[in-house]
């Protein structure tokens, strides 16, 4: 179809029913904004472009800021990774205060064998960085999917788009955390959970435990949410399609498929230490950061007038109020002088009951503290932006991309209830999540891995508003 240009001499015109039909010059403008927003909207809703845009944005960040060469040694599962290459095992020495007999489970193994894995080529710093970027637009994908068959597709598109750009997923790819991999686990499962409530067949529950028991290598919390995604199915279960007896089943292949990705792993710990043992021995290590008397409850985070009272010193000069503990974490006195001589399994119970004797000492101290842990998990932590790993700019940028998406949020949470029975298993994983932290200590990089899920409220909250100004705008 020819079209011209105001001004240009040329006019437009079209084809219809064999005979050609011009424009005037001035019409042509018009047709041309028209053309141009139809390709805007073809592109938009094609996935090859939202795609193709996280995965440029993310290898751009993985190449003009990579992470620094050492980035295995900035983090415990990097320095299980080294560990694991030298030849010295599945080990850590738990901060430097033991290095004849380093912790043989203390993480979770699958961060630490993914390293390991980019540690056997050139550049792992950058080859991680790379995978990461990758597994980042992998991850946008399953969020649209996951989005679009819970919430419609123009709330999928929506997340799509703003998963692909949304810069806190973009940036970490850069940096040696295991955000992006657990982001990308979590949204897989629910996925695959999803598809388990739509294609109620065994061979899908299967695929769906499996994937639990992959995540579950990574953040071992997630097996105690298997039980609760069994209650969500039970409840949304299409009584001509499927029985009760029916969701027992698909239960027992769930967890027949998590128990065969967990045990090989869980089978060795047991075998080192004699007695059962789950996935990793640091829960104990991790009560007790998020419940003490002198942490604000975010990991190293502590309040510097409450450490030194609780070592019975004096508070070091010019130290800010709030700061982040550099390694060894203080430890109750009775612990401190055992380190060395512990017994992994020992140092594990011993942490979890200096942090039960804190709560039951301090209860009302302790419940202050939750209250705090609950807002730094939700809005922001007294420290944010301290660890050296982040850039300021990158904090100031994220305070303000965020206050709107809580907001967008909770807003569309409350849209959802209409369609309540639907969304109850993301609403669960939020909830989920937040117990699990306030019980432990609270970082901003844990909630990055619910900000997925947020997004597909606040698509929601936008479509709505959309849907209701063009409903008011045909009845004016």
């Amino acid at each position: 179809m020819p079209l011209s240009l105001p001004g240009a001499g040329f006019t437009a015109s079209r084809r219809k029913g064999g005979m050609m039909i011009s424009h005037p010059p001035e019409a042509a403008g018009p047709l041309v904004i028209k053309g141009i927003r139809n390709g805007l909207a073809e592109a938009y809703a094609n996935p090859f472009f939202f795609l193709l845009t996280a995965l440029v944005l993310r290898l751009a960040v993985a190449v003009f800021l990579p992470p620094p060469d050492d980035f295995m040694y900035l983090m415990e599962p990097g320095r299980t990774a080294a560990n694991l290459v030298s030849g010295r095992g599945y080990t850590f020495d738990f901060y430097g205060t033991r290095p004849e007999s380093p912790l043989q489970a203390f993480l979770p193994p699958l961060h630490p064998w993914l390293i390991a894995l980019a540690m056997q080529f050139p550049d792992p710093a950058q080859l991680y960085a790379l995978f990461q970027a990758f597994l980042g637009t992998l991850t946008v994908w399953l969020v649209y999917r996951l989005a679009t068959e819970m919430a419609g597709r123009h709330v999928g598109l929506l997340v799509a788009w703003s998963s692909a750009l949304y810069p806190p997923h973009v940036l970490l790819v850069s940096q040696p955390h295991s955000t992006v991999l657990h982001a990308c686990c979590l949204v897989g499962v629910l996925l695959a959970c999803w598809w388990v409530y739509k294609r109620p067949t065994l061979g899908q529950a299967l695929l769906a435990g499996a994937l639990v028991g992959v995540f579950a290598l990574g953040r071992p919390q997630i097996i105690a949410f298997l039980p609760i995604f069994v209650f969500w199915l039970w409840l949304n279960r299409v009584p001509s399609r499927q029985s009760r007896w029916g969701v027992w089943r698909l239960a027992a292949a769930l967890f027949f498929g998590t128990l065969v990705i967990v045990l090989p792993w869980s089978a060795r710990n047991t075998l080192l230490f004699g007695r059962p043992t789950f996935i990793s021995t640091n829960g104990g290590v991790t009560f007790w950061n998020g419940n003490n008397p002198f942490t604000t409850g975010s990991a190293h985070d502590v309040y510097a007038d409450k450490l030194a009272a609780y070592l019975g010193v004096e508070p070091t000069p010019g130290l800010p109020q709030v700061y982040q503990h550099p390694e060894p974490y203080p430890f109750p006195p009775e612990i401190e002088g055992q380190l060395q001589h512990l017994s992994e399994l020992e140092l594990d119970r011993a942490s979890y009951l200096a942090g039960l004797q804190y709560i039951r000492q301090q209860p009302m101290d302790w419940l202050n503290l939750e209250k705090q842990k609950l807002v730094s998990f939700w809005w922001f932590r007294p420290n944010l932006g301290a660890n050296p790993l982040y850039q300021e700019n990158w904090t100031a940028l994220y305070r303000v991309q965020y206050v709107p998406l809580l907001a967008l949020t909770i807003a569309g949470m409350v849209i959802s209830v209409r369609d309540w029975r639907r969304y109850t298993i993301i609403y669960a994983v939020m909830a989920f999540y937040t117990f699990v932290h306030l019980a432990f200590n609270v970082l901003t990089r844990y909630r990055w891995e619910l900000e997925l899920l947020m997004l597909i409220f606040a698509a929601l909250t936008l479509v709505t508003v959309r849907q209701w100004i063009f409903i008011w705008r045909r009845a004016v």
